[in-house]
């Protein structure tokens, strides 16, 4: 099995603009950037390893865009799976963490701001008083948060003009996201939601999950979750978390030499024995057992 590396950058296209300090400060006390200024913006593209843990937080506000992919990120002790069109914000001075997807690694635009008004920005964007906050924005809408405008403001340089720029970008990004956090509250259905819920736990399989979370990041109560988790696809949530871990297992059986213990923690599981319980539930036959058949059909197929 493929060894990922974990790492905080250095990815093929990635984009890191950082204002140099000397501009940080000069925005701390000018009259029309003390307010909210934009202090780091950048962009990874398909950021395989992608991982980076602050245990003491970051000194400015966070706000990461996921364009594509998927992954993860967690603060308060409090996990959010990220798809693509989530936005999430991270709150400045409170440790977390977040790391892209091994199945399908994110690619995100990013950036940092601080200023007198971060705080009451960050609140009214994103937080209601959290450390952490996610919203999603429909694919086709997300040029319409504007951050690839604030890259190509600091790309120009970072004189006067072009900080100014990128702060007037940032204020009408942030009045985006709180807008259209405001209409997904407000338009989306509870079954959107879980809809939603189901297609990340497709994208995002591997991860951990806890049905009373997935429950509170779709709106609605664990028993009227699963209702109408099992209404959409005929199973109760963690069943169908623990299907699409086996089917995946079924495929690395039937097409891989990995020792069944190796396919039981590539899958997901921690324990090989409730791997082999459930895959011969689910499959109706032993993994080793599921193996030999599938593996003879195979290279008969090849041979014939």
């Amino acid at each position: 099995m493929k060894e990922i590396e974990r790492r905080q950058d250095g990815f093929t296209g990635q984009v890191h603009l950082m204002v140099p300090d000397a501009q940080q400060r000069l925005m701390a006390t000018h009259p029309l950037l003390a307010g909210l200024h934009v202090t780091h913006a950048g962009f990874f593209p398909r950021a395989e390893g992608h991982f980076l843990n602050r245990p003491r937080g970051c000194s400015d506000h966070v706000l990461i865009a996921c364009l594509r992919g998927s992954g993860w990120a967690e603060a308060d002790g409090r996990r959010q799976q990220l798809v693509r069109g989530d936005v999430v914000g991270l709150r400045a001075n409170h440790p977390h963490l977040y790391e892209a997807s091994d199945e399908d690694p994110w690619s995100i635009a990013w950036v940092h701001f601080a200023g007198k008004e971060a705080d009451a920005w960050f609140e009214h964007a994103t937080s209601q008083g959290k450390a952490l906050a996610a919203c999603h924005t429909p694919t086709e809408k997300l040029d319409s948060l504007g951050i690839d405008r604030i890259h190509a403001s600091l790309a120009a340089g970072y004189g006067l003009p072009e900080l100014l720029d990128a702060a007037v970008n940032l204020r009408m990004c942030l009045a985006t996201i709180a807008r259209r956090k405001a209409q997904n509250t407000n338009a989306l259905s509870a079954q959107e939601r879980v809809t939603a819920s189901i297609e990340m736990l497709r994208n995002n399989w591997k991860q951990p999950h806890i049905l009373p979370e997935l429950a509170a990041a779709a709106g609605v109560s664990v028993t009227h979750y699963t209702t109408i988790f099992r209404r959409l696809t005929g199973f109760p949530p963690i069943d169908y978390l623990i299907r699409q871990r086996i089917q995946h297992g079924a495929t690395l059986l039937a097409t891989t030499s990995h020792p069944i213990g190796d396919v039981s923690s590539e899958c997901g599981f921690s324990d090989p024995y409730y791997f082999s319980r459930s895959f011969s539930r689910i499959m109706g036959a032993s993994p080793r057992r599921y193996r030999q058949v599938h593996q003879h059909k195979l290279s008969h197929s090849e041979s014939a």
